[in-house]
């Protein structure tokens, strides 16, 4: 049985009317066997945080229920599949979302390379200096598959 007791309080002052003692839910309190140090403050706070966390989670289940739900009413073919095939069928929806997310951003760095290359050599043709400098992206083309 782990025993439990405040920790006695510390005060540096000159005067007894300055010492301002905290509440006692604020005092920290030791626990023996190990010392863990806390406060009735922080189990309280913790207590709010695991409510909150659990209403929140409460809340996507009702809402993934109702969501898993019209899909079987609407689309009665799910549950026809197997689970081999319904995680085949999300897998291949979510690479299909990462393929066409890296096609844009490819498109638009492409876009950006070139809109680049192009300022360098309008750079290169007014300061004659820098003709000779190799651009930062090197001599491959824009928008080739290496």
């Amino acid at each position: 049985m782990m025993k439990y007791k405040l920790k006695p309080m510390a005060f540096v002052v000159e005067k007894g009317e300055e010492v301002i003692k905290p509440d006692v839910k604020d005092r920290l309190i030791e626990k023996r066997g190990d010392v863990v140090e806390f406060t009735l403050s922080d189990v309280e706070l913790n207590f709010k945080e695991m409510n909150t966390k659990k209403k929140e989670l409460e809340g996507k289940r009702d809402y993934e229920k109702v969501k898993k739900e019209n899909i079987e009413q609407h689309h009665a073919f799910v549950l026809e599949l197997s689970e081999q095939d319904l995680f085949t069928a999300w897998m291949y929806k979510e690479a299909s979302g990462w393929v066409t997310l890296c096609e844009e951003k490819i498109k638009l760095i492409d876009e950006q390379i070139a809109s680049d290359e192009k300022e360098i050599a309008e750079i290169k043709s007014q300061i004659p200096e820098l003709a000779d400098i190799e651009s930062p992206y090197g001599p491959e083309q824009i928008g080739t598959d290496k």
